[in-house]
C-alpha cells in the first residue's frame, strides 16, 4: 500500500497531502520490536504502509493485552500527540512493518492550518478508537474473571478427586499384582493410566488458569508418543465408529510426553465431535522437515472450522458449537505446545476438513 492511500490523509486536500508526504520519515522495523513503550513521551503519529502493529496495554506485572491491531492504510499514536500526556499504551510490530512517521511538531503545524472538516475527522477517529479499546479492555477483564472462577472450580475438583482416585488406583494396582490373567492385568494397567489422565487434565486446567503450565521435558521418540496416544484413544475412536491411523516418523523430540499425548487426544476428540455424519476419518502423522523440526499433523475430513471463530480458535471460551464444551480445550492445547517449545497452526476448508500442525524442534543426532 502507498502512503498516499493511508486513511490519515483522507481529511486533507491534495496540497496538504503532498506537504505531509514530503515531510514524513519512513522506516522499516522487524517483527516483534517495540515502536514505543507505554508512558513514553508522545513524539509523533505513525502511518502503517505494510505489515502490522499491535497496540498493547499492561494489565498486571508481566502480562499485556492486545487492545487493537493496526493494518496497512491505518494509523496510530495520535492520542498521545493530541493530549500531550505520554503514551497510554505501547505499540509493537507483529511482522516486519514499514511506517511513515509524522512528528508532533509537524502534526501541530498541520492541524493549525487544517479546516473544520479535518478536525471533525480526527474527533470521529478518536471516538471510534476509544470505543474499540474500551470494549476490548472490558472483554479482557471479563475473561480474566471467568478464568479465576474456573481456576477455583478446578482446585476444588482436584481436592475432591484425591480420595476416590487414590482408592481406584490402589484397588486396580492390587488386582493387577495378584491376578494371573494377562487380560485382567492389561485392563488394570489401562485403569491406572486413565486415572492419571483424569487427574492430570484437572491439574492442567488449574495450571492454565494460573498462567503457569508445569512442564517436565524428556527425550521421547515420536513412535512411542504415538503408540501411547493410540492406546489411550483407540476405544473412544472405535466406539465413535471413526476410521483412524497413526504414522510416526523416525525422530526424537524433547517434550513432556504425557501432556503432549493429551494435546493429541484433545485434537482427536474435537475432530470426532465435529463429524456430522458417518464416514469420519482422522489421521495422525509426523515428518521431519528440512529446517530441523518435527511436524505432527492431526487431520480430519469433517466440516471444517466455522469461519467466524477461525481467528480466535486458540483463545479461551471459544467453542465450535459443542453442547458441553467449555471453550478452554484449544487454549490449553496452544499453551501446552508453546510450553514445550513448539508452535501450532491449522489449515481448514469448509466441507473438506481440518489439519492441525504442531511443529517441535527435533533432537540433534
Amino acid at each position: 500500500m502507498k502512503i498516499e492511500d493511508n486513511s490519515f490523509l483522507a481529511a486533507f486536500d491534495a496540497k496538504t497531502k503532498d506537504h505531509i508526504i514530503s515531510r514524513a520519515a519512513l522506516c522499516t522495523i522487524p517483527g516483534g520490536v517495540r515502536v514505543f513503550e507505554e508512558a513514553d513521551p508522545s513524539d509523533g503519529i505513525y502511518l502503517v504502509i505494510s505489515g502490522e502493529v499491535e497496540i498493547v496495554k499492561q494489565i498486571e506485572v508481566g502480562r499485556e493485552v492486545v487492545l487493537s491491531r493496526v493494518k496497512p492504510g491505518e494509523f496510530f499514536g495520535e492520542m498521545g500527540v493530541i493530549d500531550n500526556c505520554g503514551r497510554s499504551a505501547g505499540a509493537r510490530t507483529s511482522t516486519e512493518t514499514k511506517l511513515a512517521k509524522i512528528s508532533s511538531t509537524q502534526f501541530e503545524e498541520i492541524m493549525s492550518e487544517a479546516s473544520c472538516a479535518s478536525a471533525i475527522f480526527f474527533l470521529r477517529h478518536i471516538d471510534e478508537h476509544l470505543r474499540k479499546t474500551n470494549s476490548r479492555f472490558i472483554s479482557e477483564v471479563l475473561r480474566k474473571e471467568k478464568l479465576h472462577v474456573v481456576g477455583e472450580i478446578a482446585g476444588t475438583i482436584i481436592h475432591d478427586f484425591k480420595n476416590p482416585m487414590t482408592t481406584i488406583m490402589v484397588l486396580a494396582d492390587f488386582i493387577r499384582e495378584t491376578s494371573s490373567n494377562p487380560e485382567t492385568k492389561k485392563h488394570c494397567e489401562m485403569i491406572l493410566k486413565q486415572v492419571d489422565h483424569m487427574v492430570a487434565m484437572a491439574q492442567e486446567l488449574l495450571d492454565y488458569t494460573n498462567g503457569n503450565p508445569s512442564i517436565s521435558r524428556t527425550m521421547v521418540t515420536v513412535k512411542s508418543l504415538f503408540e501411547e496416544a493410540e492406546l489411550l484413544t483407540v476405544d473412544y475412536l472405535k466406539s465413535s465408529k471413526v476410521e483412524y491411523s497413526f504414522s510416526a516418523c523416525d525422530a526424537e523430540v524433547e517434550l513432556d510426553k504425557n501432556k503432549m499425548i493429551r494435546v493429541i487426544q484433545n485434537l482427536l476428540s474435537n475432530a470426532v465431535q465435529a463429524f456430522e455424519k458417518p464416514g469420519g476419518k482422522v489421521v495422525v502423522e509426523s515428518s521431519k522437515t528440512e529446517d530441523g523440526m518435527v511436524e505432527i499433523k492431526v487431520s480430519d475430513n469433517g466440516p471444517g472450522i466455522q469461519e467466524e471463530i477461525r481467528s480466535t480458535i486458540f483463545e479461551p471460551f471459544v467453542t465450535r458449537g459443542k453442547k458441553k464444551g467449555t471453550g478452554l480445550g484449544m487454549a490449553i492445547v496452544k499453551s501446552t505446545v508453546e510450553a514445550n517449545g513448539g508452535t501450532i497452526s491449522f489449515e481448514t476448508e469448509t466441507g473438506r476438513g481440518t489439519t492441525f500442525i504442531i511443529r517441535l524442534p527435533a533432537s540433534i543426532d
